[in-house]
């Protein structure tokens, strides 16, 4: 079974604009460079055959470059219409099974991963679905399918629950995956809270907050 992991990063001068409030422009960005490469530090730890990034961000396809990866240009467009490119991209090259993975889920382990894939590896007539929620159970922080042909993308306002009637819809059996290193997003400033207390000192994302929030007015 081909594999493969999509990572849709939005254009970096967009990213984590629910934090303007409390960080610059390119802090921002620089946080979701931070997310990115511990994403990518985890995935090259698991059996996934390969990683494609999704980004319109000259920065980000730099990035993947220089981590020898897939860079699909999604011409600024929409994170749903981004991915049904990154789908046909897939199917184009022969891949059966692919995990959608946000950029910003850094506590994300290799055990998450093969998790996931045994169970996507599960022989069914019907093709298979795992969900992930994020803990306000609202957003997808992680979407695997088999197959995934015809399946509409719905990122967005209560993602989670519509994706589970899409893949009801078109036939899936549909399993949700819940886990603490999955289910933390980074949207606000209490989640960023949260992440420092829990992240690993030797992640990439320790190294930008214990920068960020040390010297910020923010009680750690």
């Amino acid at each position: 079974m081909m594999s493969l992991a999509v990572i849709p990063v939005k254009n970096l001068r967009d990213s984590k604009s629910r934090l303007a409030s409390f960080m610059s422009s390119e802090a921002r960005a620089d946080l979701t460079v931070a997310m990115l490469i511990d994403e990518l530090k985890t995935l090259e730890k698991t059996s996934i055959d390969e990683i494609a990034i999704v980004s319109s961000d000259e920065r980000i396809e730099n990035l993947a470059y220089e981590y020898g990866l897939d860079f699909i240009y999604d011409n600024g467009l929409s994170l749903n219409e981004s991915l049904s490119i990154a789908s046909s991209w897939a199917l184009g090259k022969g891949v059966e099974a692919m995990i959608i993975l946000p950029v910003d889920i850094p506590l994300i382990e290799p055990e998450d991963i093969e998790g996931v894939f045994e169970v996507i590896d599960i022989e069914s007539p019907r093709g298979v679905a795992v969900i992930a929620p994020c803990r306000r159970f609202d957003g997808t922080n992680l979407l695997a399918l088999k197959p995934f042909k015809g399946f509409d993308f719905r990122f967005g306002k209560d993602s989670y629950r519509r994706h589970l009637r899409e893949a009801a819809s078109i036939g899936l059996e549909v399993y949700v995956y819940l886990s603490e290193t999955v289910s933390l997003d980074i949207d606000v400033m209490d989640d960023l809270l949260q992440l420092y207390g829990r992240i690993s000192r030797s992640r990439y994302t320790f190294r930008f907050l214990e920068k960020i929030l040390k010297g910020s007015t923010f009680q750690i």
